[in-house]
């Protein structure tokens, strides 16, 4: 890719377009206290400063060079902005900013420094306007049966009966600026369970399990040896990690053009 302008970049947008769960009191509490931090002057890693803050060898990477670098491009944390818009480039959609955004893109770009090497890469995470009226509309039932509740304390969290019924829908788009066809890869997943607990724990148990695993069946098998502060998507191997997601986690492929004429259909669960 290109160091110079923006040739030769890859852009990533992802939006979430179902999610019905309800945050825990912890989730809560801390987002309170970010806010309250933030709105006093003082800078917390919700601040919307720095997207690469989880990245801060990225200068000393940048001006050594190398296989191993990971190049500046988003400006601001989430990628997506701090306001509601409307995508008119990939998903044809108004939405606002995700909630986890700020902490999801960060990590992501922590990836990036493994995963991308000598590549710009642009990473933004989104929730529709439909998902959000749609989760609000879900949570009606449970609020009104005193199920859950608007301002839950710490330690507390959605019934058995919403994680169970829980769910959530997202899509992946991602293009080249400097691709002559103009194809976007488009990745549609699901999840089964209350984003926020019944899925969110099973993903974080199978990679525990494979954290533990002596043989090294799940690592990923380019950075047995080289330890460091990595993600789950840099030291694990992904096939086998999706393999594992199945039961709960579901995922469909369609490579296309820009115009959406569809070039290369690739669907199914992996």
């Amino acid at each position: 890719g290109s160091e110079g302008g923006v040739d030769g970049t890859t852009f990533i947008s992802t939006m979430v377009t179902k999610s019905r769960g309800a945050p825990s009191g912890g989730t809560f509490a801390s987002a309170t206290i970010a806010i309250k931090e933030m709105m006093s002057g003082g800078r917390t890693f919700l601040e919307g400063s720095d997207p690469y803050i989880l990245v801060p060898e990225i200068g000393d990477i940048g001006n050594r060079g190398g296989e191993d670098r990971c190049l500046e491009v988003d400006t601001e944390a989430t990628g997506w902005g701090s306001l509601p818009r409307y995508d008119h480039v990939f998903h044809k959609s108004f939405a606002v900013p995700h909630f986890m955004a700020y902490v999801n893109s960060r990590i992501v770009r922590r990836s990036q420094l493994y995963l991308h090497d000598n590549r710009r890469v642009s990473y933004s995470e989104s929730m529709s306007f439909h998902a959000v009226i749609d989760s609000c509309l879900w949570l009606i039932p449970f609020l009104w049966r005193g199920e859950d509740s608007l301002m839950p304390k710490p330690g507390e969290g959605p019934s058995l009966a919403m994680q169970r019924k829980g769910m959530y829908e997202f899509v992946v788009k991602a293009s080249r600026d400097d691709d002559p066809n103009k194809n976007v890869v488009t990745v549609k997943g699901k999840g089964v369970g209350d984003p926020g607990y019944a899925n969110t724990s099973k993903i974080l148990a199978e990679i525990g399990i494979c954290l533990a695993l002596t043989n090294n069946a799940c690592a990923n098998k380019r950075y047995t040896n080289s330890g460091g502060i990595m993600t789950a998507s840099t030291a694990l191997d992904l096939d086998a990690m999706l393999e594992r997601f199945r039961p709960f986690l579901s995922f469909e492929i369609v490579r296309q053009h820009h115009d959406d004429a569809s070039v290369d259909k690739n669907t199914g669960e992996l």
